[in-house]
Order: C-alpha cells, then sequence, then structure tokens
C-alpha cells in the first residue's frame, strides 16, 4: 500500500514539473510571437530600409530586394511565424546594415546572436557569479538578522538592506565610482587586473542581496516561533538541527519567486557595467536599435530575456516541487 502511494506521489510530481516545463516554454514562445506580431505590424523595414523607398533612385530594385529580404508579401502573421522558426533553430538574424554608432563594425557583427550573446560574455560571467555571491551573503545575513531579531546587529543589517533595496544602480554606481577617484583608483577594462572585475561584483551584490536579506530575515523569525521550533527544542535538538528541519526548506521556498525577477534585472544592469566601468558589450545601443527600428535584433534580445527568466522559473519551480512534495500535489 505504501509502495503504491509513493509511486503515485511520483508519478504526480513528475506529471507536474512537465506541466511547469510546458508552461515555461509556452510562454517564451507566445510572448516572443506576440511582440515580434505588433513590432512588425507597425514597423515593416528598418529606417534605412525605408529611407530607401523615400529616395527617387533604383526604387523598384530596392522593392524586388526588400520584399524578398523581409518578406514584405507575406502578411504578419507569417512574417511571425517566420520568424520564431529562426529563433527556435537559432538561424541568423542580422542587423540590416553595417552601422557603428551601435557597434555593428563589420558584417560579422550584424548577427544578433553573436552580438547580444558572444559580445556580451564578460557581462553574463560578472552577473553570475553576483548572484551567485549574493545569494550567500544575503542568505547568511538574513539568517543572523533573524536570529538577533531586535539586537544591534538586527538594525544594522535592516538598515543597509532597507538602503540598497530603495536605492537604483543609477544611485549606487556614481557613489561607488567616486570613492574610487577619492583612492585615486580608474576602473578601465583590463581583464589582467581584480579591480575590473570586483567593483562591477560588488555593486551588483549590494543591490541583489538586499531583497534576499529581508526575506530569508522574515522567514527565519516566523520558524523561530512556529510551534515545531519549540517541539524540536524541548527533545534536545541542537540549534543547527533545528534549523535544517524547521527552517531551512522555508527560507529556500520563500526565496524561489525571487530569482527570475533577479536575474532579468541584473541582466538589465549590463547597461550600468558598460556605461560605468567600460566592461565590454552591447546593451548600451539598445536605444539605438530600437531607434533604428532593428525589429529582428530587438525580438532577439527579447527571446533571450524572457528564455532566461523561463528557465530561471522552471528551475525554481522543480526545486520548489522537490522541496513540498505533499504541498504540490494538493494543489
Amino acid at each position: 500500500m505504501f509502495k503504491t502511494i509513493k509511486l503515485n506521489l511520483k508519478n504526480k510530481i513528475f506529471l507536474l514539473i512537465l506541466k511547469k516545463f510546458f508552461l515555461s516554454i509556452t510562454f517564451v514562445i507566445a510572448f516572443t510571437f506576440l511582440v515580434y506580431l505588433i513590432l512588425i505590424s507597425l514597423y515593416p523595414l528598418p529606417l534605412n530600409e525605408e529611407a530607401k523607398l523615400t529616395s527617387n533612385q533604383f526604387v523598384s530594385i530596392n522593392l524586388v530586394e526588400q520584399s524578398k529580404e523581409y518578406n514584405l508579401d507575406k502578411t504578419a502573421f507569417t512574417k511571425s511565424f517566420l520568424f520564431l522558426w529562426k529563433l527556435i533553430t537559432f538561424s541568423a538574424i542580422k542587423f540590416s546594415q553595417v552601422d557603428t554608432s551601435i557597434a555593428v563594425f563589420s558584417n560579422n557583427d550584424r548577427n544578433a546572436w553573436t552580438y547580444f550573446v558572444s559580445n556580451n560574455e564578460v557581462n553574463y560571467l560578472i552577473i553570475i557569479f553576483s548572484q551567485f555571491l549574493s545569494f550567500i551573503i544575503g542568505y547568511l545575513l538574513g539568517v543572523w538578522a533573524g536570529y538577533k531579531k531586535r539586537s544591534y546587529i538586527d538594525y544594522l543589517i535592516n538598515f543597509f538592506s532597507v538602503l540598497f533595496l530603495s536605492t537604483s544602480l543609477l544611485i549606487v554606481i556614481p557613489i561607488i565610482i567616486h570613492f574610487e577617484y577619492l583612492f585615486g583608483i580608474i576602473v578601465n577594462y583590463n581583464p589582467k587586473k581584480i579591480s575590473t572585475f570586483l567593483f562591477p561584483i560588488v555593486t551588483i551584490v549590494l543591490i541583489s542581496q538586499s531583497a534576499i536579506v529581508k526575506i530569508v530575515r522574515g522567514e527565519t523569525i516566523k520558524g523561530l516561533f512556529h510551534p515545531s521550533y519549540t517541539y524540536y527544542k524541548s527533545l534536545g535538538f541542537s540549534e543547527w538541527s533545528i534549523f535544517r528541519k524547521s527552517i531551512l526548506k522555508n527560507t529556500i521556498v520563500a526565496l524561489l519567486p525571487l530569482f527570475p525577477f533577479l536575474l532579468v534585472g541584473s541582466l538589465s544592469s549590463s547597461v550600468f557595467l558598460e556605461t560605468y566601468f567600460n566592461i565590454p558589450g552591447n546593451w548600451k545601443h539598445i536605444y539605438g536599435i530600437l531607434i533604428k527600428k532593428e525589429i529582428g535584433p530587438i525580438c532577439v534580445l527579447i527571446y533571450l530575456i524572457v528564455l532566461s527568466f523561463s528557465i530561471s522559473y522552471f528551475a525554481c519551480e522543480v526545486i520548489r516541487i522537490i522541496l513540498n512534495p505533499f504541498v504540490e500535489r494538493s494543489k
């Protein structure tokens, strides 16, 4: 009987994970398709191609070339499906022309995948490492503050958490740079110097760990006042054993919904890393790409952001289901 119950539970958990997987994939496809459909309906041609149409020279030739290149003879729905297939198969999606104002310096740079992925590797490595560090620091500080509730340590941790939680990168980065200049530190990108990576990592960690601290602190305090804590205490369990049994799982489960949003927020911070810390990348040219109506590359970026969010969401949901199988099964 117990084996049957256990098998049924495993099957239901597997089906639930499968459901979350298909939900994530569907969201990525549907969202990207809808955005591209709207944009391509409004702007069927990039800005430079529109300029060719307004010129009186070679208009007929331009029309033939544009019709072939941009599928002008097809409906917006058909173009959207064709574009979606390119995204799913990671086929080449290119900028309309070489344009140094948005860092497309040659034909090799015109591939949107290279532009937003390969050319931003340093950015992404800094962001991933920063998020990992943020989780460790934020979690430890949150637990410490929870155990030291209403002490000077709790107030101090809370003060800095609220301070950085309510402060944007637009304020934090200039302050950090100001202190760098006071100490004679000038940050220019040099992969051989630790300062190249240290200051960007510190900046992202200061912002990201604040939200983690607040959530973990609250869940830790809840755990300390839960009847199970008193029960384990009365049985003579050590503080570490009680923490593992009564608090650890709940704090992790409470944090999971935050991570997809932290990841997307960190990706957008690439603009600040490139602008203020001279980290190589192309995110700072997003506004220019929008102005030039490069719909294909814009939607590649949107696809990457939504895909990152969905993968993160799916991973967090799987962890949550594994940690709380009975709760998830009853939903």
